[in-house]
Formats: C-alpha cells, sequence, structure tokens
C-alpha cells in the first residue's frame, strides 16, 4: 500500500508541478506584456504631446510673424501716406508760387502797358 502510495504522489506532484510552472510563466509573460504595453502607451502619448506642443510652438510663431508683417505694412502704408501729404502739399505750394508768379507778371504788364499807353497819349 505505501509501496503504491509513493508513486501516486509523484505522478501527482509531477502533474501539478509543470502545470503550475506553466501558469505562473504565462502570468510572468502577461505581465511582462502589459508593461510593456503600458511603456509603448505612454512613448505614445508623450510623443503626441510632443507634436502638439511643437504644432502650438509653430502656430504661436506663425501668428507673431504675421503681426509682425502686418504692422510692417501698417508702417509702410503710413509712410507712403505721410509721402503723399507731403507730396501733394509740396504741389499745392509750387501751384500757389505759381499762380502769385503768373499774377506779378500780369499786374507788371499792365502796369507796362499803362505807362507805355500813357507815354503814346502825353506828348499829343
Amino acid at each position: 500500500m505505501t509501496y503504491l502510495n509513493i508513486p501516486s504522489l509523484e505522478a501527482r506532484r509531477n502533474r501539478d508541478g509543470p502545470r503550475t510552472r506553466g501558469h505562473r510563466f504565462k502570468l510572468f509573460d502577461n505581465w511582462n506584456s502589459l508593461i510593456i504595453i503600458i511603456i509603448i502607451i505612454i512613448i505614445i502619448i508623450i510623443i503626441i504631446v510632443i507634436i502638439i506642443i511643437i504644432i502650438i510652438i509653430i502656430i504661436i510663431i506663425i501668428i507673431i510673424i504675421i503681426i509682425i508683417i502686418i504692422k510692417i505694412i501698417i508702417i509702410i502704408i503710413i509712410i507712403i501716406i505721410i509721402i503723399i501729404i507731403i507730396i501733394i502739399i509740396i504741389i499745392k505750394i509750387i501751384i500757389i508760387i505759381i499762380i502769385i508768379i503768373i499774377i506779378i507778371i500780369i499786374i507788371i504788364i499792365i502796369i507796362i502797358i499803362i505807362i507805355i499807353i500813357i507815354i503814346i497819349i502825353k506828348p499829343r
């Protein structure tokens, strides 16, 4: 009886041993794969966050550049308007001067004509 019992115990041990070991290995493999999956997810999240940050930075830079360009354009437009105003003022001044000169010339001519008429008329 004892003799028969010993092999059955050994058989039971042999039967249970590898199975439990197998389960343990499977659990260990699952943990490994779970850890790897978690690491991959974390890496993906980090990459996504970095990409989002880069995109936001690029957008901010583009907005700043656009604002600077708009300011430069506005400044250029203001300068052009000022130049145009100055040119218009100069042209008006020139026109006024020309008109004054023409008026003076006309007055001088009229005076000369009057003097000539007086000179012509006087001796008679």
